[in-house]
């Protein structure tokens, strides 16, 4: 196992300071073994994914890790440095007014028409060629010509990375709340192994929200999948 430390640069304070992702990421020995990305701290005042995500590496230090982990805490530095005195907020954009877990990209994959062009694949061949689709559609997203917003630079920057990996959860936290857990349907047997009492399920609709711009599109494919008889 090898460990590596990256940033990736998102904005600028007003006395220009750099705003950086801080990228933590650990190699597996296995290169067939499932990879995981854990992001937290898109709400700027959620810190508690940031300490989850500490204890995690300490664990990882002294782990066997098969499959590579991709941890990205402080996924958003321009939330967290919306501050009203000594509170932080960061829950909305404040240029767009819209929640920082909203702006995701949408893909609107036509997957009856992606399908008919890769059916020939077998399973490997075509779960690679989808991700790949979906990491290019998200990088097509960031070099449009005429520019994207910040918030959603940050969201689309953050959802590109996660699509590259087969497990993935982003950290979230309240101030009045039960655990609980969001999930799709396909997924809620899965759920019960994080011994969380509360799950909530989401439909294969596409919302906004980090966890719906991963697992919508390999939905919708498989879905169409199963009535081509695949």
């Amino acid at each position: 196992m090898s460990f590596t430390q990256s940033s990736l640069k998102v904005g600028e304070l007003a006395t220009g300071h750099e705003l950086n992702v801080p990228i933590f990421r650990f190699r597996g020995t296995d290169v067939e073994a499932p990879r995981v990305y854990i992001q937290a701290n898109v709400h700027g005042a959620e810190v508690q994914g940031n300490a989850v995500i500490y204890q995690l590496m300490q664990r990882l230090e002294t782990a066997n890790v098969l499959g590579d982990v991709v941890l990205v805490p402080l996924a958003n530095p321009l939330g967290i440095n919306q501050k009203s005195g000594e509170f932080t907020l960061g829950r909305f954009d404040p240029i767009t007014g819209v929640n920082w877990n909203r702006e995701y990209f949408d893909h609107k994959v036509d997957v009856e028409a992606w399908y008919a062009q890769h059916h020939h694949l077998d399973d490997t061949a075509l779960t690679h060629a989808f991700r790949t689709h979906l990491i290019a559609a998200c990088q097509a997203r960031l070099d449009g010509e005429w520019g994207i917003t910040s918030g959603h630079q940050l969201a689309v920057s953050l959802q590109k990375m996660a699509h590259d990996a087969d497990i993935v959860l982003d950290l979230h936290t309240g101030p009045k709340s039960c655990k609980h857990l969001y999930c799709p349907t396909y997924a809620y047997e899965l759920a019960k192994q994080f011994s969380i009492p509360y799950t909530l399920i989401i439909p294969n609709d596409f919302g906004g929200a980090m966890d719906e711009s991963i697992f919508c599109p390999w939905w919708q494919l498989s879905e169409h999948m199963a009535t081509q008889g695949a």
